[in-house]
């Protein structure tokens, strides 16, 4: 080949990647503030900034580990964070600054609906002669449960299942023996091991790492909510769920339960074509996030719009505009 050709063939080479490069957008530095260190939530939240990068000069947006779900909506409507992963239940209580929150932070607006994060009570098999939690709290069983401590999202959300019953508060339980040991998941995991607890409690995505290394320290049962307390939580903006038999050692049947769907959000006055690359980030790599995180493994992007809680930010539903995903 001679020198014009290589020539032309490597100016043509430059022209198509100068072009590329002016196609891609500038932005200000953004953050996505997740859960903790090393959990799914920052995982799942560093590869949508790795692929949201894709769309920007440099590499502007990055995934930080955060306090999670029930604090994360205040600290992105301060302004500290750009957009945050959450929970829908906590972002209406945000917005209408209820409990556990003591003001309003009405400027918080969605992105998309991602898989849910599930709710898992095990417990030892004496105590799974009740066939449900419904049927435990019934028959005022004096369970001794491992739970989150409180203010992690984990404990809110047990508190809801409780409330949802018509309990005011979780240590209500001890009216009739049932007793409660606070702690991490490695901490409700080491109690349960040893043998200091009936059961445990935990939140996480399907499968749940923890529970089944909880399952396989000590035989038990993921116990079934319970079909009443199931719809009481759906009024209250849980979704119901199945985990699937055979999901978790030993278990040999669906086990219905609730979810919460993680929610990416920002707030109302982040750039719209901002968060319109973002949304289409998630909606273009469906396939890709199925190999970051095992929760992906049944995410439907024609569903991300639904279920958020409040409302979609307006860059979220242009493009879900453009899909024919909402009119």
């Amino acid at each position: 080949m001679n020198i014009r050709k290589i020539a032309a063939i490597t100016g043509m080479i430059l022209i198509v990647g100068a072009s590329a490069f002016a196609a891609q957008k500038k932005i200000d530095n953004v953050q996505i503030i997740t859960g903790g260190a090393g959990g799914g939530w920052e995982v799942i939240g560093a590869a949508i900034a790795s692929k949201a990068n894709e769309h920007f000069e440099g590499f502007p947006v990055t995934a930080i580990p955060g306090p999670g779900s029930v604090a994360n909506p205040m600290i992105v409507s301060s302004g500290e964070t750009a957009f945050g992963i959450g929970y829908p239940n906590f972002l209406v209580a945000a917005r209408d600054g209820l409990f556990p929150y003591d003001k309003a932070a009405d400027n918080l607006a969605t992105i998309a609906s991602m898989p849910a994060t599930v709710l898992h009570i095990f417990v030892d098999p004496a105590k799974a002669k009740e066939a449900t939690f419904e049927a435990v709290l019934d028959k005022k069983v004096p369970i001794h449960l491992a739970l989150p401590p409180q203010g992690a999202g984990s404990h809110m959300i047990f508190h809801n299942v409780v409330a949802a019953y018509g309990l005011k508060e979780i240590e209500d339980m001890k009216a009739w023996g049932a007793d409660f040991y606070y702690a991490n998941v490695s901490g409700i995991n080491e109690a349960w091991r040893n043998r200091m607890v009936d059961g445990g409690v935990s939140t996480l995505n399907i499968p749940g790492t923890a529970v089944e290394e909880a399952l396989s320290s000590r035989a038990g049962v993921v116990l079934p909510i319970g079909e009443g307390l199931v719809a009481k939580l759906v009024e209250a903006g849980f979704s119901p769920y199945t985990i699937p038999a055979g999901t978790y050692s030993g278990q040999k049947n669906d086990v219905a339960t609730v979810g919460l769907p993680m929610i990416l959000f920002t707030r109302k006055d982040v750039d719209e074509d901002t968060v319109y690359e973002i949304t289409k980030t998630i909606y273009e790599n469906a396939e890709f996030l199925k190999t970051v995180h095992s929760s992906f493994k049944t995410f439907d992007p024609n569903a991300m719009h639904l279920g958020t809680g409040i409302d979609l930010h307006p860059g979220a539903v242009r493009f879900y505009k453009e899909k024919g995903l909402i009119k």
